[in-house]
């Protein structure tokens, strides 16, 4: 098996990823501001997660390894996972507290606009299809059959293909 050109060392822990992460914040904002929502109790643990999960994106996506590849990364995630998208408002009230967030937040929220394009309705709970595709996936990961076993299901090729995350 071939590594990735993606692969990144894995975390054991929520926390651990949280300092990792906090420690490698670009200059312009600090990593104590980049806490506050979930200090305050303003996201849960996952939400907070996938945040810093595109707040790394942002700051990582014109480095040499990732050059050009961050975005379809981010769209990816964004497909197989149930959780509703940030919105800038959302974001906004999460950093009210945190000098000089409004300039940083607008531009990481303008790169996960960008990045999953075509994939949000703004103001919208997602499609019902939507759910349907990440239960399915879930269910094959359960049982150790994906993504291999999306090709076993006995369903049209266009659904195979959404399941597989192709659209």
């Amino acid at each position: 098996m071939r590594p990735s050109a993606l692969s990144v060392t894995p975390v054991h822990s929520f926390y651990e990823f949280r300092f990792s992460f906090c420690r490698d914040t670009p200059n312009e904002w600090y990593p104590e501001d980049l806490e506050i929502p979930f200090d305050k109790g303003l996201m849960s643990r996952r939400r907070y997660s996938l945040w810093l999960q595109v707040f790394h994106a942002y700051t990582v996506r014109n480095q040499p390894p990732f050059y050009g590849r961050v975005s379809c990364t981010l769209r990816l995630l964004w497909r197989s996972l149930p959780d509703a998208f940030f919105t800038l408002e959302e974001l906004q009230r999460a950093y009210a507290d945190a000098p000089g967030s409004r300039h940083i937040i607008g531009a990481v929220h303008r790169f996960y606009v960008r990045s999953i394009a075509g994939d949000l309705i703004s103001g919208t709970p997602r499609p019902l299809l939507h759910f349907c595709r990440t239960t399915i996936r879930k269910s094959l990961c359960y049982n150790l059959q994906l993504p291999l076993g999306i090709e076993d299901l006995r369903v049209p090729p266009k659904l195979k293909a959404f399941l597989r995350l192709e659209k």
